[in-house]
């Protein structure tokens, strides 16, 4: 008898064990979330020097271009690529910004990481949505190194002193109030 109760005891505490462990696990999980929504918080919040090197290459010239010379302006930057489906209406949304903004001194540029043999697939897309801002390439992706971009699209958001005042991952709704009133700030300043 007493080896029976024995083992009714083993399997509750084996029950309560598992019960604990999935609760650590829960926990673990649980701050793993909350760590990654603070990081995402954060990567818009942060002041950055814009890194002088970061260069790419114009989509219609082929030229070499760069961030430093729109020193004096305020910058929105995107990265895309052909195969992202957020991207494609970033694309048009930035249109819309550019359009109504350019003429104010704001510069957008759109920067593409496809390989280098998508050109016809990115050059069928610019024509698709009609964009007459600046394209860029960047086919060895250094926007992701430069900007610790942690995905496609990431739209960065420069004052005029080349200063990361904000970033996005994602879409973003250029109508929305608060990325609305730092676009102005940036272009007031």
């Amino acid at each position: 008898m007493k080896s029976q109760s024995f083992r009714v005891a083993d399997l509750a505490f084996k029950s309560d064990e598992k019960k604990y462990s999935l609760f650590l696990w829960g926990i673990i999980f649980i701050l793993g979330v909350c760590v990654f929504y603070l990081f995402s918080l954060g990567y818009g919040a942060r002041k950055v020097p814009l890194p002088y090197e970061y260069s790419a290459q114009d989509l219609y010239s082929g030229k070499a271009v760069s961030l430093s010379q729109y020193r004096g302006s305020a910058v929105v930057l995107m990265s895309w690529a052909t195969w992202c489906m957020d991207c494609k209406d970033e694309l048009a949304a930035l249109e819309g910004l550019w359009d109504s903004m350019h003429e104010r001194g704001l510069v957008v540029i759109a920067v593409n990481l496809d390989a280098v043999e998508a050109n016809k697939q990115i050059e069928d897309m610019v024509n698709q949505y009609d964009l007459s801002y600046p394209i860029w390439r960047d086919p060895e992706n250094t926007f992701f190194s430069t900007f610790n971009a942690p995905g496609i699209p990431t739209t960065v958001l420069l004052d005029k002193q080349g200063v990361v005042v904000r970033a996005w991952v994602g879409p973003v709704d250029f109508e929305v109030w608060d990325v609305r009133e730092d676009i102005e700030d940036v272009l007031v300043q």
